[in-house]
């Protein structure tokens, strides 16, 4: 009798392109949670949201949570002028992998609470600016080029199905 394989302890590593092609399908079924959650999957960070800049406000649309915990009340609805999102729509992005280090955020009470904070802009065609795409984590975290590329990528397809949705109303 051959000798057996031993079953590997973690499954093999997806490849990049294949998450890729299955997020951008999930936005144009309109599966954006399930999107969110297969973004969330591949960082170490414990949130992904989909934010919507109503005015002077920002609200949540969509949060994943990997702890699978009821949405803290400080994320749901909050100033833009607190946020993190101002300098998201004023730079397209914004890059942070702890925030008790970054200048630019002084004075935000999100500072320190919200330690990591990768995310790219939602702009529609016409180049208005409708929300964000982040993830975050109370605790510091780094995101890599290839990931925060995949956040690039599915903000770039996101905003228009978005827009048409449920879930954005």
């Amino acid at each position: 009798m051959p000798p057996t394989q031993p079953l590997p302890l973690t499954p093999p590593e997806r490849r990049f392109e294949d998450t890729a092609d299955e997020v951008l399908s999930l936005i144009q079924q309109q599966a954006f949670q399930e999107a969110l959650r297969r973004l969330n999957a591949s960082v170490p960070h414990r949130f992904s949201a989909i934010f919507r800049i109503e005015g002077d406000r920002v609200r949540n649309v969509l949060l994943f949570d990997k702890l699978n915990q009821p949405p803290p009340p400080q994320f749901l609805d909050f100033p833009l002028a607190d946020s993190f999102c101002q300098f998201v729509m004023r730079d397209s992005f914004l890059h942070v992998d702890d925030s008790t280090h970054e200048a630019m955020l002084d004075g935000s009470p999100y500072q320190g609470v919200i330690r990591a904070y990768h995310a790219v802009a939602l702009t529609l065609l016409g180049a208005e600016v409708i929300g964000t795409l982040a993830h975050f984590d109370p605790a510091p975290q780094s995101l890599d080029d290839a990931h925060f590329g995949l956040l690039v990528l599915a903000s770039r397809t996101l905003p228009e199905f978005l827009v048409r949705s449920e879930v954005w109303r």
